[in-house]
C-alpha cells in the first residue's frame, strides 16, 4: 500500500474514530444527565438503551421510582426527548403498578410532593410538552383492584386530555368497565372538567356488598338494633341533600360549559329479590347558565323507533324537583330490564311508551304525576294473582295524581285505568289525619263494554279455569265510596249502578253444567290435611241425595245462616257486598265476607281454596254463568251434595249420617239448622262432653229459628218443634228441652214418649 493511500483512510478514519467515541460516550452522558435531572426531584432512574435519531433523543426501558414511594413503580417503554425548543417528550408503552391501600398510597404521594424542589414548574423552567399513549395502569389493594390498557395523556392549547381504550375496576363487590373514555381538563387556573366521554360503561353493584362495606365512621352506636326503616318523605329528602352535594361538586371542578356524555350505559344491581337494571343507554350531563341538565335516552336498533327519553334540570333546594320522560315505544329489554328482573318474562317483546311529568314539591313533602303511559305484552309472575306467570298484559293509565309523602293525602283527578279495552275512570280524594282516621270521597265509572272484553282484557294464566268461555251482552259500572272512619255509620256510602246483560254463549266442557248431571268426580281435601283426593258423586252414586229427598229445613237453615236474599238476588247479594265493605273499614283489615250460597258453590265446584286476584274474578263469572244455567233448586241441591260437613266428610248424605246417624230426608228441624250453622267451620264441632249441643250455639240456632219464622219460612208449628229439640251428636232423635221457652201463641208440641230429656 502506498504513502498516498495510507494518508487518505487516515484522513477518513478520523470521523469514523470520532462518531464511535460520540457513540461509546453518549449512553453514559445521556444518563448522567437523566440521574442529574431525576435527583433534583427525588428519582431513581434506569434506562436500558440509549439511541440519537432524527427526530430526538431515544430511551429504552425506563424504570422510575421514588424512595419515599414504593408502592408505586414505573416502567416505560420507549422515551423519545426532540432536540428542538419547546422541548417535545413522547411516552409510548409502558405500565405504572400500584400496590398498597388507598390511604397507603395517598399517603406516599403526599410525601413525594413535599419533597419536590421548591420552584418547580414555575417561571423560568424550560418549556416542554410531554404526551404519552399506550400505557397501562394497575392497582391492587386490599378493597379492590383496577386494570387500564391503553392509557394516553397530552396537552392541547391548554387543555389536558386524558384517553383509555379500556378499563376495569372492582371495589367491594363493586365493578365498572369502560371503553373508549376521553376526559378533557381544562387549565383555567386549576384544572377543572371540560368533557368527559366513553363509548360504553358498564356499572355492576350489589345490594349485600353494599351492606357489608365498612361504614364511613368507626365511632361506635348508642346501639345494635336495627334502625327503623325511614319514611318515604325522609328518604326523598336525603336524595334531595345528596343531589345537592353532588351539582356543588360538579359546578366546582367543571368548567363553565362542561359535558358528560356516557354511551353504552349499564347499570346492574343484584338483590335478595332478583337482580335490576338499565341499559344500555346515553346518559348526557351538560352545565349551562351555571344550571346542569341530565338526560337518559334508551338505545334502540337501527331503523326502529324512537327511544324513551328522560330529562331533568338538577334544581336548588328551594325548587321543585321535576322529571319529564317522553318517547316509546321501547322493549323493557331496551330499558335494560331484562327475563328474570322482577320475575318478568318476554322482556324483549313487551313495549312501554310514556308522555309524563314527574314532579316533587321544593319542601320535599308532595309527589305529582300529570301525563299517561301505557306498556304492552307485559308477562310476569305475580303470585298474589295467579300461580302461573301472567302472558300478554296490555295497560295504560292517564290523568293526575297528587301524593302527600307522608301518605296523608292523595288526589286523582280524570284518572283513566285502561285494560285491554276495558276502561276505568277514577276520580276522588283518599285522607289521614294525625290520630289515624281516614277519609275517602271517590267516584268510579266502566263505561258500557261487550261483555266478552272484560274476558278478554285478562292476561293469560289469570283466568286458567274460564279459557275459552264466550260472552254475550254488554256491561257497565257507575258509583262512589265516600266514609269517614270517625263517623262511619253516619258517613259511609257505597252506591253503584250496574247495567248488565252478560250471559255465557259457550262454557268450557270442564265448567259446563251438563257434566254435573251423571256421575262424576269432584276433588276435594283429605281429612287433616291440604292433599286432595277424589270424590265420586252425581246422580246416581251412593253418595248422592236429589233436593226433594232432603228436609226442606235444611235449605231453610242455610238462607237463614248464609244467604237470606238468596232466592231474589241473581248471585250476588249487593247489600251483604255494601255491609261487608263497610265493617272491613271499621276495622281496616278483612273480617268479613259477602259471599253468596252461589259463589260458594262456584268455589267447590270449580276452584281451589289459594287466596289469589285471579280466582276471585273466576268465581266471579262462574257465579254468573251457574245463575244463568240452573234453577235455585239446583243450585242448592249441588251444593248440599258437595260441602264439607266435618273432617273429610263431604255431602249431606254423608254429613248427617255422621253426625246425627240419619239420613238427609229425616232430619229435624235442630238437626237441620245445626249442618247449616257449622258451614263456615265445618271442621269445628260445637257439642259439649254430654254430646249435645253447647249452650252458646244452640242459643244460636234458635236466634236464627226465631229470624226464619219472621220471614215466613218457619211456621208456628215448626219453631215450636225447634226450639223444644237439642241435637245429641251420634243421636238420630234430638233430646226434649223441657225447659225451652216457646214464645207466647205458639202451639207446644207434644211430648214424644222415649225420647230422652236433660
Amino acid at each position: 500500500m502506498g504513502r498516498r493511500t495510507k494518508r487518505i483512510l487516515l484522513v477518513c478514519a478520523i470521523p469514523v474514530v470520532l462518531v464511535l467515541a460520540v457513540i461509546v460516550a453518549f449512553g453514559p452522558l445521556v444518563r448522567g444527565r437523566v440521574n442529574e435531572t431525576a435527583a433534583r426531584y427525588g428519582l431513581e432512574v434506569e434506562v436500558d438503551s440509549v439511541a440519537p435519531r432524527l427526530d430526538g433523543l431515544h430511551l429504552r426501558g425506563v424504570v422510575v421510582r421514588h424512595p419515599d414511594a414504593p408502592s408505586i413503580k414505573v416502567r416505560l417503554e420507549e422515551v423519545t426527548v426532540g432536540w428542538s425548543e419547546p422541548r417535545n417528550i413522547a411516552i409510548d408503552g409502558g405500565t405504572v403498578a400500584v400496590d398498597g391501600s388507598p390511604a397507603t398510597v395517598l399517603a406516599e404521594v403526599e410525601r413525594v410532593r413535599g419533597s419536590l424542589p421548591t420552584g418547580s414548574g414555575t417561571k423560568g423552567a424550560p418549556a416542554r410538552t410531554i404526551s404519552l399513549k399506550n400505557l397501562a395502569l394497575s392497582y391492587k389493594g386490599p378493597d379492590g383492584t383496577v386494570e387500564a390498557k391503553g392509557l394516553s395523556v397530552s396537552r392541547e392549547e391548554g387543555r389536558l386530555l386524558l384517553g383509555t381504550e379500556s378499563g376495569e375496576g372492582s371495589f367491594f363487590g363493586q365493578s365498572v368497565t369502560l371503553s373508549g373514555a376521553k376526559l378533557e381538563l381544562e387549565k383555567a387556573p386549576d384544572l377543572r372538567l371540560a368533557k368527559f366521554t366513553t363509548e360504553s360503561l358498564v356499572v355492576r353493584a350489589s345490594q349485600a356488598a353494599a351492606e357489608d362495606a365498612p361504614a364511613k365512621s368507626d365511632a361506635p352506636t348508642k346501639s345494635d338494633a336495627p334502625a327503623a326503616p325511614a319514611s318515604l318523605s325522609t328518604r326523598v329528602a336525603s336524595f334531595r341533600r345528596s343531589l345537592d352535594r353532588a351539582s356543588l361538586a360538579l359546578e366546582e371542578h367543571t368548567t363553565a360549559d362542561a359535558v358528560i356524555q356516557l354511551g353504552g350505559l349499564r347499570g346492574e344491581l343484584a338483590r335478595a329479590g332478583g337482580p335490576v337494571g338499565i341499559g344500555p343507554g346515553q346518559l348526557k350531563i351538560e352545565r349551562h347558565d351555571g344550571r346542569f341538565s341530565i338526560e337518559y335516552r334508551a338505545d334502540v336498533a337501527q331503523g326502529s323507533a324512537d327511544g324513551l327519553l328522560v330529562k331533568m334540570t338538577v334544581p336548588k333546594l328551594s325548587e321543585a324537583l321535576a322529571v319529564s320522560v317522553h318517547g316509546g315505544p321501547v322493549t323493557l329489554e331496551q330499558l335494560g330490564v331484562h327475563d328474570g328482573n322482577f320475575k318478568l318474562e318476554n322482556t324483549a317483546s313487551t313495549t312501554v311508551r310514556a308522555n309524563a311529568r314527574f314532579e316533587i314539591d321544593a319542601q320535599g313533602e308532595v309527589f305529582s304525576f300529570n301525563g299517561d303511559a301505557k306498556v304492552e305484552g307485559l308477562s310476569g309472575l305475580v303470585p298474589q294473582a295467579a300461580k302461573e306467570p301472567l302472558k300478554g298484559a296490555n295497560g295504560s293509565f292517564r290523568g293526575s295524581l297528587r301524593l302527600a309523602l307522608d301518605g296523608s293525602h292523595l288526589e286523582i283527578k280524570g284518572g283513566e285505568l285502561e285494560l285491554g279495552s276495558v276502561r276505568l275512570n277514577l276520580s276522588g280524594t283518599a285522607s289521614r289525619d294525625a290520630e289515624d282516621g281516614k277519609k275517602v270521597d271517590l267516584s268510579f265509572e266502566v263505561p258500557l263494554v261487550p261483555c266478552q272484553a272484560l274476558l278478554d282484557a285478562a292476561p293469560k294464566n289469570l283466568m286458567p279455569t274460564l279459557a275459552g268461555m264466550r260472552l254475550a251482552g254488554s256491561f257497565a259500572l257507575k258509583g262512589g265510596l265516600k266514609f269517614d272512619t270517625r263517623q262511619l255509620d253516619k258517613t259511609y256510602r257505597l252506591p253503584y249502578d250496574i247495567a248488565s246483560t252478560c250471559r255465557v254463549t259457550e262454557a268450557p266442557p270442564a265448567v259446563d253444567v251438563a257434566r254435573f248431571r251423571k256421575p262424576f268426580t269432584h276433588r276435594v281435601y283429605a281429612a287433616g290435611g291440604e292433599q286432595r283426593t277424589n270424590f265420586e258423586t252425581g246422580p246416581g252414586t251412593a253418595n248422592w241425595v236429589s233436593y226433594n229427598a232432603i228436609s226442606r229445613h235444611v235449605s231453610t237453615g242455610l238462607l237463614g245462616f248464609e244467604d237470606g236474599r238468596f232466592m231474589s238476588h241473581e248471585g250476588f247479594d249487593h247489600e251483604a257486598i255494601r255491609n261487608s265493605v263497610r265493617e272491613n273499614i271499621r276495622k281496616w283489615r278483612f273480617v268479613r265476607g259477602a259471599s253468596t250460597l252461589s259463589m260458594q258453590l262456584a268455589k267447590n265446584l270449580y276452584l281451589s281454596r289459594d287466596k289469589l286476584l285471579g280466582r276471585k274474578i273466576e268465581e266471579a263469572f262462574l257465579t254468573m254463568y251457574l245463575e244463568q244455567a240452573l234453577t235455585k233448586e239446583q243450585i242448592l241441591e249441588l251444593y248440599l251434595n258437595l260441602v264439607e260437613f266435618g273432617p273429610g266428610v263431604y255431602g249431606i248424605e254423608n254429613g248427617a249420617a255422621h253426625l246425627f246417624r240419619t239420613s238427609p230426608g229425616a232430619l229435624s228441624i235442630s238437626q237441620a239448622f245445626y249442618l247449616a250453622s257449622i258451614l263456615p267451620s265445618p271442621k269445628v264441632e260445637r257439642f259439649a262432653a254430654g254430646g249435645a249441643v253447647s249452650g252458646g250455639w244452640l242459643k244460636l240456632l234458635r236466634t236464627v229459628m226465631k229470624h226464619s219464622h219472621k220471614r215466613h219460612r218457619l211456621s208456628d208449628e215448626e219453631l215450636a218443634a225447634g226450639l223444644a229439640e237439642i241435637p245429641v251428636r251420634g243421636s238420630s232423635a234430638p233430646m226434649k228441652d223441657p225447659n225451652a221457652e216457646i214464645p207466647e201463641g205458639l202451639i207446644e208440641p207434644p211430648a214424644e214418649p222415649g225420647v230422652p230429656l236433660n
